[in-house]
């Protein structure tokens, strides 16, 4: 049997996280004795369509693996599956990864044949052996678990969930396949080029740098755990709970990296780091050893103590990352983030108290969203980012709600008839948010009781109001030194990371993007200093409203009154005159029902499970019911 492994592009810009699912698969098999399976990482190497087929072609396998990570893969997966399909026929097609959750409409819409729910290391291997042995029609993979497919007659069939992996045996791979198969140079930069590393170390100077004793050494992310302990209505997952990888074995894959590609600086990843006390201390005694500095990416507050934080900084730990989301206890609810506002307070402070760096990263716009959840949010940001003098206010990270298949916020939609009906409704909402990141308010749904235009400022004013009251707080001086500081920071890193979202996104183009819009001869690039701001009229000229936040903070507050304006502006100028009149129809339609006091939301703030369940068990397609609902 020949398999062959694809990736599908992320983001924008190839991610520096290592593809874990296809290397993990691809191990999997070769421990089932299957040694003719290739990789092709298309995520990082981005060949052209015409070479991604050409491959494909001359490999002719006898089954073709996308990993699918994100729904927003859908537009690509279908044009990759169904050009695969019309080449080679006779190749079957399997798909995994988040995407699969919308497997009736992958079945019925693209060239995929299978998809696979939750991990696939046992199910593909289970699919391999069956086709090895001769299985080819779909009766023949009925009693093999963890796969939906389209029986003979076109109707869905779901097997159900395979056992998930012991947590010994997750994100087993070998960096020699990635060797083969992309370049791996790109999964361990040089810390100061790359723009997965957040800048950590809290400076008086204005050339931050990074610690001689860890001089030349590389930047590799590693994989601590897998799942989670929450359930947030907006999140999709196919894990049940979560599984910590033994510390053992997790020192023992850091220090390979260590050693093979000369590694000095770590981005442990996962979504809940430090649910498990026991756990998280044992590895802080067996990480301090190595001397490495090290960051933290995905942290839950109300996880976090004073003694952990203690222990985390000692072992080396420069940054913790939580997902906080909001700063509204409404919002909290809708969300099902079960925890009380208090906690992220308190998280917030105790990170900082210790000189650790984090950013705050919010989720707007869920159901029930209103100019007074997002106040409350403001108030948060505001007392989180004026703790510290040395922290930037920017450094914020705001998402709108984006609606994914297999969560409560996409059966909301489709209630709300935001999504279409049936499986071609579906389907035009996963095209329309293909290679589409929740950043941009204009590419996401509007799920609250407010105008878009209403919606679409408050990223910018949570930003706004956030800076104002650190300058009022520290002076204008001293923000310019910290926007200088961070921003060179990331100067000399080629692309902006795609972990955050605006405004820190900025953040990290800022010091580039600034010596395209200004005649100041000081302000060339890598020499962007306090008194060499690009001037305000020629960025007005430009249309750089995220630059002029960042750099004029004063006057941004002064015209913030103004945002459903440059919003109108924005939406007209990247979406039509079609979009924007239809938006401010919407407005102004808003704002005379509120004069005449016929307007009147009924929100009820308890989590969107509760509202949308209902609506699943109601789903026409039986099938589909466990996907919907998610896990």
């Amino acid at each position: 049997m020949r398999v062959q492994l694809l990736t599908t592009p992320v983001r924008n810009v190839p991610t520096e996280f290592p593809p874990v699912a296809c290397l993990s698969l691809q191990k999997a098999l070769r421990k089932r004795g299957y040694t003719d399976v290739l990789f092709y990482d298309i995520d990082n190497l981005r060949p052209t369509k015409e070479e991604i087929l050409d491959t494909v072609t001359r490999c002719a396998p006898d089954v073709v693996g996308i990993s699918a990570v994100v729904s927003t893969a859908y537009a690509f997966t279908k044009w990759l599956s169904l050009a695969i399909k019309q080449a080679l026929p006779d190749t079957v097609i399997i798909l995994g990864g988040n995407l699969a959750a919308s497997a009736e409409i992958v079945l019925r819409e693209t060239g995929v044949d299978y998809c696979v729910l939750a991990e696939g290391e046992v199910v593909l291997g289970n699919f391999v052996d069956a086709m090895a042995g001769g299985a080819r029609s779909k009766a023949d993979f009925i009693d093999i678990k963890g796969l939906v497919f389209l029986d003979d007659a076109g109707q869905l069939v779901n097997t159900g969930y395979e056992d998930q992996l012991p947590k010994e045996e997750v994100y087993d791979f070998d960096w020699e396949d990635l060797e083969r198969a992309s370049k791996i140079e790109h999964f361990f930069p040089d810390p100061e080029s790359s723009p997965a590393w957040v800048f950590t170390n809290w400076s008086d100077s204005d050339t931050p740098s990074l610690p001689d004793a860890l001089e030349g050494k590389r930047l590799a992310t590693i994989m601590s755990h897998k799942g989670c302990v929450a359930k947030c209505t907006f999140c999709h997952r196919w894990d049940k709970g979560i599984r910590y990888i033994p510390v053992d074995i997790m020192i023992e894959r850091i220090q390979q990296v260590v050693n093979k590609y000369n590694v000095g600086y770590l981005c442990l990843s996962g979504e809940n780091f430090g649910s498990d006390r026991k756990w998280t201390m044992e590895l802080c005694r067996k990480m301090k050893p190595l001397g490495l500095i090290w960051r933290v990416g995905g942290m839950r507050a109300n996880t976090v103590t004073k003694e952990m934080i203690t222990a985390l900084k000692d072992a080396g730990c420069v940054c913790i990352i939580y997902g906080m989301e909001t700063g509204s206890p409404k919002m909290l609810e809708v969300m099902e983030k079960k925890l009380d506002i208090e906690t992220n307070f308190t998280a917030m402070q105790w990170t900082i108290e210790a000189g650790m760096y984090t950013a705050v990263q919010l989720v707007l716009g869920m159901p029930g969203e209103s100019p007074e959840t997002i106040e409350e949010t403001i108030e948060f940001t505001k007392w989180a980012l004026l703790l510290d003098k040395r922290q930037n206010p920017n450094s914020i990270s705001i998402n709108y709600a984006q609606a994914l298949p297999g969560t409560p916020l996409y059966e909301y939609g489709r209630m709300r008839g935001l999504i279409g009906d049936g499986p071609h409704g579906e389907e035009r909402y996963l095209l329309d948010i293909s290679d589409k990141n929740a950043s941009g308010s204009l590419d996401t749904l509007n799920f609250t009781d407010y105008p878009k235009l209403i919606c679409d400022t408050w990223q910018a004013l949570i930003q706004i109001e956030t800076n104002y009251a650190y300058i009022q707080k520290y002076g204008l001086d001293h923000y310019k030194e910290i926007v200088v500081t961070y921003a060179r920071g990331f100067e000399k890193k080629p692309n902006e990371s795609g972990y955050f979202n605006e405004p820190q996104r900025t953040m990290e183009t800022i010091a580039r993007d600034s010596v395209s819009v200004t005649f100041a001869a000081d302000s060339a690039y890598g020499l962007l200093s306090k008194d060499s701001f690009p001037p305000l009229w020629r960025l007005l000229l430009q249309n750089r409203w995220k630059h002029i936040t960042v750099f004029y903070p004063i006057f941004s507050y002064h015209v913030r009154r103004f945002l459903i304006v440059a919003v109108l502006l924005r939406c007209w100028k990247q979406r039509g005159g079609a979009r924007a009149w239809k938006s401010l129809k919407e407005y102004l339609g808003f704002q005379w029902s509120r004069l005449l006091g016929s307007w009147n939301p009924e929100i009820d703030y308890v989590s969107l499970r509760k509202t949308t369940d209902p609506l699943v068990q109601l789903d026409p397609e039986p099938a589909m019911v466990e996907l919907r609902r998610g896990r």
